[in-house]
């Protein structure tokens, strides 16, 4: 932790464009070293939302990966198009708590697709 404010650390998506463009340059820089790299970026602070059983800002977690996940996808699209983007979860934590009355049939009536998640 730090006594930085939290609003003045960068967010997830800014470190981990900052990541790759370290990376491409060293892998470029270095003609002797293997082409292309390997960078594990994880979203840790969903995690100890879930935890905390805080779901407000564990879905706020959750839009911020999703948003470093698609700035990812932008920067391989534009620099490395035969990349591979494995997004997967290391546990499951917590989950949505819901306190008072609520209309569990949104719940039920959402859903996805396989074609949603490709």
């Amino acid at each position: 932790d730090s006594d930085e404010p939290s609003w003045a650390q960068p967010g997830l998506a800014e470190m981990a464009s900052a990541a790759l463009a370290v990376l491409a340059r060293n892998t470029q820089q270095h003609p002797t070293s293997q082409p292309g790299f390997l960078l594990m970026i994880e979203g840790a602070s969903v995690d100890k939302q879930a935890h905390a059983c805080d779901g407000q800002r564990m879905l706020a977690e959750l839009l911020e990966l999703q948003q470093t996940i698609g700035a990812v996808a932008d920067w391989c699209t534009k620099h490395a198009p035969d990349t591979a983007i494995v997004v997967t979860s290391d546990h499951a934590t917590g989950g949505y708590d819901v306190y008072g009355s609520v209309d569990t049939d949104a719940f039920r009536r959402a859903g996805t697709s396989e074609k949603a998640m490709l």
